[in-house]
């Protein structure tokens, strides 16, 4: 089955990001993370990372009283640096190690 551009564009993934306080889950726009988007919003140091994580994430478990922590850029840059760091180094790893093929069998040959 063929893929289409829509297809890319509207993926989402959940992940679960260990943290000094526990886990968190992160839905993030897979979709949304590509080169002209990193190059768009490249800020250096932490502020670069809250740029990136208010474009990519869509929704966590992270709350605020009763209330979802808001994902805005200015929202995020009041958080710890570790807490962005482990949730941005979770996608980024997100990024690269899911397989794009089921393992084969050695029992085939």
């Amino acid at each position: 089955m063929p893929i289409t551009l829509k297809d890319l564009q509207s993926l989402r993934r959940t992940i679960t990001v260990e943290t000094a306080a526990g886990e968190l889950n992160v839905t993030y726009r897979l979709g949304a993370i590509t080169p002209a988007a990193r190059a768009e919003f490249d800020k250096p140091g932490i502020a670069g990372i809250a740029s990136h994580l208010a474009r990519w994430i869509e929704k966590w478990d992270l709350l605020d009283g009763d209330e979802m922590y808001p994902l805005t850029e200015d929202a995020l840059m009041v958080l710890p640096d570790s807490l962005l760091l482990d949730v941005y180094g979770a996608i980024n790893g997100d990024l690269h190690t899911r397989p794009t093929r089921k393992a084969g069998s050695f029992s085939d040959s």
